[in-house]
């Protein structure tokens, strides 16, 4: 069987397959996301190419070998990959291997499609069926870009996604996403970057607009626990995360706020299993292995929080050989270096992420502590909260600072933001 086919009909060999409609969700195999038109979900790109070699073959059973053959060309596999890949795609659409809908395995045999697919015309490729009501164009892309910068927190980016949110309120003051991304970019930028920006009384009433709007999706709810957070009212945290997960259990971006949350309260376990679910719905993403890693690591267990950081370093590798410049890559690897017993490694590759801003800052001190160089850990930790850092919650709970609380200068820093 031929590489990535047309899942629509015939396509010229070499070129991208197109979007498609397949048991009412949209599928863009590019972008590896399946849109239902309230949420959007994310697969890993094998999983993605097995989908895709099914609706190729339109209904007919198509074998392991076969489905091995094209998706893992040239490698030796066993058929566990192809199995988990199948898992993968049956939880992302909701579907179970006991009372398939969707994808049938057909016993001795391989799988078959049971659905048929409809393909996207093209002058619609870049926009998602079943639009909810309020949905703006424009306000989604401006979002889109928001939470993009956000994830890569160069020096003002995270200030620059704040802004974005906002204009996409302006576009659509009715629009639940762009509410809820507004609020989740202010409690950031208020604790972790400059401190300034729009107070956190907005982030709140953005989050509570966007949960009233749209009580189905997760997004406002979580960003309302993001809110409650940051001013440490923790229950009400975690029944906002609660009502999240209910209506999307798997929403990557709620897996992440919440043992981020889970993280600074305290609740390592707890933060690092749900931070591990997290990894497992965004193949790509640094940020909730950073968390797990060091979560476990509080909790006492080692060995578990070397294996995250093995995953994590490979995760940073593999970014940097994309994007070479990408700070949060670089300093997220220096962690996983460090939690490697690598420190030479991973203070080298601090060197490379070049100038950073909060919340870079934060965790280049946190990971500079973590290789032994506790004087120049708290000489960044210093320029973070002199640049405006007041996320004090995570900072108590890391326990790469730990070796630093000791030292009478950071215990003049504590005092003077009034850790203690």
């Amino acid at each position: 069987m031929s590489a990535l086919c047309d899942p629509a009909g015939a396509q010229a060999s070499g070129s991208s397959p197109r979007p498609f409609t397949l048991a009412g969700w949209r599928v863009d195999p590019i972008a590896r996301e399946l849109t239902d038109g309230s949420s959007a979900r994310r697969v890993s790109p094998k999983a993605m190419q097995v989908l895709v070699q099914l609706v190729t073959a339109g209904g007919r059973v198509v074998t392991r070998d076969a489905l091995l053959d094209a998706v893992w060309p040239d490698v030796v596999v066993g058929e566990e990959v192809l199995t988990h890949a199948i898992a993968e795609l049956r939880a992302a659409f909701g579907d179970t291997s006991r009372n398939s809908i969707l994808i049938e395995t057909v016993r001795k045999a391989g799988y078959r499609l049971l659905q048929p697919s409809t393909s996207v015309p093209s002058r619609e490729a870049a926009i998602p069926v079943d639009l909810p009501a309020g949905f703006d164009l424009e306000a989604h892309l401006l979002c889109s870009e928001a939470a993009n910068l956000r994830e890569q927190a160069g020096p003002g980016q995270v200030e620059q996604a704040t802004a974005l949110c906002a204009e996409a309120i302006g576009r659509a003051p009715s629009y639940a996403p762009a509410l809820a991304a507004f609020a989740i970019a202010t409690v950031f930028r208020r604790l972790c970057c400059d401190g300034a920006g729009p107070s956190l009384e907005s982030a709140f009433t953005a989050a509570e607009t966007a949960a009233r709007l749209r009580p189905d999706l997760a997004a406002g709810h979580a960003a309302l626990g993001m809110a409650f957070a940051a001013t440490g009212r923790w229950n009400e945290a975690q029944t906002a995360f609660h009502r999240a997960l209910e209506r999307e259990p798997s929403d990557f971006e709620t897996h992440f706020l919440y043992a981020r949350t889970l993280f600074s309260a305290g609740s390592m376990v707890a933060a690092a299993r749900l931070a591990e679910h997290g990894a497992n719905l965004h193949a790509t993403d640094t940020r909730v292995l950073y968390l797990a890693a060091s979560a476990w690591t509080a909790a006492g267990d080692g060995d578990r929080a070397r294996h995250i950081a093995r995953t994590g370093l490979a995760r940073s590798d593999r970014r940097l050989a994309d994007q070479p410049h990408e700070r949060r890559s670089s300093i997220l690897g220096a962690h996983f270096l460090a939690l490697l017993d690598q420190p030479d490694a991973a203070i080298e590759r601090i060197g490379e992420a070049g100038p950073v801003a909060n919340p870079l800052t934060i965790y280049g001190a946190m990971a500079l502590a973590r290789c032994g160089e506790r004087r120049q850990a708290l000489d960044w930790l210093e320029a973070a909260f002199d640049a405006g850092w007041r996320d004090t919650a995570i900072v108590r709970a890391d326990p790469a600072l730990a070796a630093l609380r000791r030292e009478p200068r950071y215990r003049r820093l504590e005092a003077a933001l009034r850790l203690g």
